[in-house]
């Protein structure tokens, strides 16, 4: 991704103009300061991201973010390899501190050293300022919400698309914040642990079918057949 870019394009004006935060409360450039330095640290290059991240995203999902999902037309055997079991939920924003913490259990048991976030390009007017992230297992959640605006928008904002995984292609999640519907999720993994048992409990009255009627239980696995 492009860092200026991405910058540039959520400058403290949008920032403020979209979140109407106080300008004599915030202090701009501390806030500036913080976003960059959040992407400097995590946010991946072309190359890491084609090279390395591109391949263990296509262990999980089918869809690469250049193209839209739409949901209205497509199921989840759309968007994810078979053999992965699944569930959704009703849910955004992308992460706060309870969820992300959840899935850093998710991480451990699955062994990997990385959460990868890639955000759906063709819901952003500048495609090269997608944010494609790389985070690593065990750092906290107070210091990874303290990227200035930037985290403020990439955990909090509507209307964009994410992709959520591991290093070990085990597990992903599906972040469909930009449709005509309703917000939800998917979470898929490749065997039943703890963690995604806690995962889903967390979730567990706002489970949904795939026609986004809420009950609790309702999952699947993608085997060919699409559950009803």
């Amino acid at each position: 991704m492009n860092i200026e870019k991405c910058i540039e394009n959520y400058c403290d004006t949008f920032y403020h103009d979209f979140w109407g935060i106080n300008h004599l409360l915030t202090d701009e450039k501390i806030l500036k300061q913080q976003a960059i330095d959040f992407l400097n640290q995590y946010a991946m290059n072309d190359l890491e991201y084609s090279c390395y991240c591109v391949p263990l995203m296509r262990k999980v999902f089918k869809f690469m973010p250049e193209i839209k999902f739409d949901f209205s037309v497509m199921t989840m055997a759309d968007m994810i390899e078979e053999g992965l079991e699944y569930f959704m939920y009703n849910s955004s924003p992308l992460f706060w501190k309870e969820s992300y913490e959840l899935i850093q259990e998710v991480c451990a048991i699955y062994g990997d050293k990385n959460i990868f976030i890639v955000e759906e390009e063709c819901c952003e007017k500048v495609p090269s300022s997608a944010f494609k992230i790389k985070i690593p297992v065990g750092v906290t959640w107070e210091r990874v919400s303290n990227g200035g605006y930037i985290t403020d928008v990439l955990f909090n904002r509507p209307n964009c698309n994410y992709y959520v995984f591991g290093d070990s292609g085990q597990w992903g999640k599906w972040c469909d914040y930009d449709n005509n519907d309703f917000d939800y999720e998917t979470f898929c993994y490749k065997y039943e642990t703890l963690p995604v048992l806690n995962y889903k409990a967390y979730f567990f009255e706002y489970l949904i079918t795939e026609s986004g009627v809420i009950d609790s239980g309702i999952g699947g696995k993608l085997t060919g057949d699409v559950p009803l």
